[in-house]
């Protein structure tokens, strides 16, 4: 009922004509708490003790004189509502005055937060790992006075990487007062391991050789010639147990060897190094491995040896003084010379031939050379008639012209076809010449084919050079039988100046360039064929690309 007369009050007066209240006008009171109504808020102690209070301010105390709670509220200076029962104190220096005691303080703050960890966290690390991240809510701690108040942590943070073992975490808060509450528990990280595997070879596993759960090992033999037995790879599963049984190394086996047609074996064994022997009967040779092995492929070495008949050249059956050699289940002959098959009974004596004449050549100054040569000789060492042919069946010389001629003869055995032939060669060429001096400022074209038998050349000049008087570039210079070259003497150099004739010839400044070579080359072929020596463009192609040029 007074808080509804209060607010009705506050509404009906304007704020601005109120003043503050001293709380030393509340006597014979012990203060709890003090709040503004017009701003909402407590008022804080130093101001209650200390300073003015605002109007409209309402505060709570217990009365010295019978503990009864009050409340009075601060109007226009004035405080307002019930009042204590006046306490009646000793004088103090010679009068009597009224005497203030501040209230007692509240009792201490004893009572701690209360905060509460999560259970211990079991954890296992998953495949190949021997780590985890671990996460977790943080815990709060609550206070009934200071309400929520923060944590502090002792240990890794949510979502951190856990190792192996057992991680303590602890949390704590502390109240304004000094109360501290605290919790722990534990992240228990397992990690799966299988037993290390009973195996004499090797092998090898994804994670070396932790055996964490989810590796994956593969086995193999120590050496060739084992095999496994069993399967070649196991994974530790969750359970800490292989999900196979760990597999064993044995030799591999090769089967039966077998044994020979009119012999026998001895085996020692058909696995991985051993071994098989083999004999034959009386009047048989063996041929083939005499001992085989069995191998690392599972098969035995070589092959199964076989039994041959040994004295099969007691009947004498080579002809012409052939020698009879016993052979694994039958004979060879070994012929003499001049004789072949299975029992040498084929003549393949070709006729015998000497005193064969070498090839040769010769140089003339003349269209036209005689030769002579030896007639070589033919015979059969059989005693067979022979048959003796040649090209030249007159003599054994002849009158030859410029150019390469093969003189040949053939002897033919009538008795098996054989023949034996002699061939060689007469080569005729005229005397060569010396080679031309390249002119000053200039180029000598050339060809460069057929060159042996005739050489004909030009000169050409360069670029702002020119033949002298009495001379062209379109004469032709030929090496003649006699090995001079016509017309006589060297060619003339090129001199500076004007012509005032027409000139055919390419213009160059550089003969090695390849423009320039290919202009000169298809001059010189187009002034051969124009010339009295086109004939050489018959026996032989007249190409550009064969076209020597000098610089």
């Amino acid at each position: 009922m007074f808080a509804v007369i209060l607010f009705s009050l506050l509404i009906s007066l304007p704020f601005g004509s109120f003043h503050p209240c001293r709380f030393s006008d509340l006597p014979n009171a012990e203060l709890r708490h003090c709040s503004s109504l017009s701003e909402g808020r407590a008022v804080p102690l130093e101001i209650v003790f200390w300073g003015d209070l605002p109007p409209f301010t309402i505060c709570t105390f217990t009365c010295n004189s019978n503990g009864k709670e009050l409340s009075r509220m601060c109007e226009n200076g004035v405080w307002t509502g019930p009042k204590c029962k006046t306490v009646r104190v000793k004088r103090f220096w010679g009068r009597r005055r009224r005497r203030y005691s501040p209230p007692p303080p509240p009792p201490p703050d004893t009572t701690p937060p209360t905060i509460s960890c999560p259970a211990n966290i079991p954890v296992t690390a998953d495949p190949l790992q021997t780590s985890a991240v671990v996460t977790w809510t943080e815990p709060t701690a609550y206070d009934t006075k200071d309400g929520t108040l923060g944590t502090t942590r002792n240990g890794p943070a949510p979502g951190s990487q856990f190792s192996e073992g057992s991680t303590n975490i602890s949390y704590s808060a502390r109240d304004s007062a000094g109360n501290v509450a605290s919790c722990s528990f534990s992240v228990i990280l397992t990690v799966v391991r299988c037993p290390a595997p009973s195996y004499p070879g090797s092998f090898s596993c994804t994670s070396g050789s932790a055996y964490l759960y989810g590796v994956v090992c593969s086995f193999d033999c120590p050496s060739v010639g084992y095999e496994l037995i069993g399967q070649s790879s196991v994974t530790c599963l969750s359970s800490a147990h292989w999900s196979d049984s760990i597999p064993t190394c044995q030799r591999v086996n090769c089967g039966d060897p077998g044994s020979p047609r009119n012999g026998s074996s001895v085996v020692t064994g058909s696995r991985y190094q051993d071994t098989v022997t083999y004999a034959c009967n009386t009047g048989y040779n063996i041929t083939g491995d005499v001992t085989r092995t069995c191998l690392a492929t599972r098969l035995w070495s070589g092959a199964l040896p076989t039994c041959w008949y040994s004295i099969s050249c007691s009947s004498s059956p080579c002809l012409n003084g052939a020698t009879c050699i016993n052979t694994l289940g039958g004979f060879k002959c070994q012929c003499g010379p001049g004789w072949a098959g299975d029992i040498c009974q084929t003549d393949i004596q070709p006729p015998v031939m000497s005193d064969c004449q070498n090839s040769e050549t010769i140089l003339t100054s003349q269209p036209e050379a005689i030769a002579s040569w030896r007639i070589p000789s033919f015979h059969d060492p059989m005693g067979n008639p022979l048959s003796v042919f040649t090209n030249y069946p007159s003599s054994n010389s002849s009158s030859f012209p410029w150019g390469d001629f093969t003189v040949q003869y053939s002897a033919l055995k009538l008795s098996n076809g054989l023949r034996e032939e002699c061939n060689f060669t007469i080569s005729v060429r005229p005397i060569p010449c010396s080679p031309l001096p390249v002119p000053v400022n200039a180029a000598i074209v050339c060809n460069d084919w057929d060159t042996d038998l005739l050489q004909l050349c030009v000169i050409a000049c360069k670029s702002g050079y020119f033949v002298p008087r009495g001379y062209s570039e379109d004469d032709v210079y030929v090496c003649g039988a006699s090995g001079t070259w016509s017309p006589v003497g060297a060619m003339p150099e090129c001199i500076a100046g004007t012509s005032s004739s027409v000139r055919n010839t390419p213009s160059f400044t550089d003969c090695l360039e390849t423009s320039a070579q290919s202009e000169l080359s298809v001059y010189f072929i187009d002034l051969v064929k124009k010339s009295n020596f086109a004939h050489i463009c018959k026996t032989s192609p007249c190409d550009p690309n064969r076209v020597k040029i000098q610089c």
